[in-house]
């Protein structure tokens, strides 16, 4: 999942750059999650998910993606926003 982000993260940035609050985060770890939610951590840039090689991973990997990019900003805590800009950028539609 980790490459997968890698070859992500490019394309994503420049299309998140345009969006007030946006910054993006570098070396993000990603790590198994034994239970509960996928989740950030915003102190340590990592991401918790339960499993790794899912498309609905992938999704969930992107959503907390936004929660790094964004964890200056209020849109942080918008989950209505980081859930549809999700959407967006897997379909490259930012």
């Amino acid at each position: 999942m980790e490459q997968w982000l890698d070859k992500q993260t490019p394309r994503w940035n420049r299309q998140l750059a345009v969006i007030d609050g946006f910054e993006a985060p570098g070396g993000i770890e990603i790590c198994l999650a034994q239970s509960g939610s996928p989740r950030a951590d915003y102190t340590a840039n990592r991401i918790w998910l339960r499993y790794l090689d899912y498309e609905e991973d992938r999704r969930s990997l992107a959503h907390e993606y936004l929660h790094l990019a964004f964890k200056h900003s209020p849109r942080a805590l918008d989950e209505a926003f980081i859930e549809a800009t999700a959407r967006q950028i897997l379909e490259g539609d930012v």
